[in-house]
């Protein structure tokens, strides 16, 4: 799954990704709630994440720690632009 809320960033990620074989992007999130909706209904193996969710005020390393917390198989990779 791909955590950003920047829609250019999204799509420029996700057909990296799915250029992969391996790699299927499973669903994608702009923020907190839709993020924890997903993982609530699908099964992900690795979140990536970026730092900074500034349309929603949300912090990607809040989003890390709560992901840890109730999820620690999953794995997250954090992006950030700076």
């Amino acid at each position: 799954m791909i955590v950003d809320d920047h829609r250019l960033v999204v799509d420029a990620l996700r057909r990296m990704l799915e250029q992969e074989e391996n790699i299927e992007v499973v669903e994608v999130a702009h923020d907190r709630e839709r993020a924890f909706k997903v993982l609530q209904e699908k099964e992900i193996d690795v979140i990536v994440l970026d730092i900074r969710l500034s349309f929603s005020g949300t912090e990607g390393l809040e989003i890390a720690e709560e992901v840890y917390a109730e999820y620690p198989q999953i794995k997250v990779l954090i992006l950030t632009m700076s």
